[in-house]
């Protein structure tokens, strides 16, 4: 066995300060963007709106309900129920069960 300070640099102290090596890929930073690209690969883009808003869809694993959101568009000014057509603000809230079709919100 090779002792703790002579092993090769590619391991790293885990977070726990004992002398138990890790992989450098296991950082925080790491998981951190693992987690993200998992996040953005499950959302799906459902549809925008007249004022750039844009609503996702994202898979939140077997069994549990699907999550709904939107991002803001930068030029909307303020953020409140105004800022969300109502058509929209149904399916957000599980009112409805499909997005609303641009004839709707024509």
């Amino acid at each position: 066995r090779i002792p703790f300070s002579t092993q090769p640099r590619t391991f790293e102290a885990c977070l726990c300060n004992q002398h138990c090596p890790r992989p450098a890929t296991t950082t925080p930073m790491f998981r951190n963007l693992a987690k993200y690209k998992d996040w953005l690969l499950s959302r799906r883009l459902v549809g925008t709106d007249n004022r750039g808003n844009k609503y996702y869809v994202q898979y939140m694993g077997q069994g549990l309900p699907e999550k709904r959101y939107s991002e803001y568009s930068d030029t909307t000014p303020t953020f409140g129920a105004d800022t969300v057509p109502t058509e929209w603000w149904a399916w957000l809230h599980h009112r409805r069960a499909s997005p609303p079709t641009p004839a709707e919100l024509g």
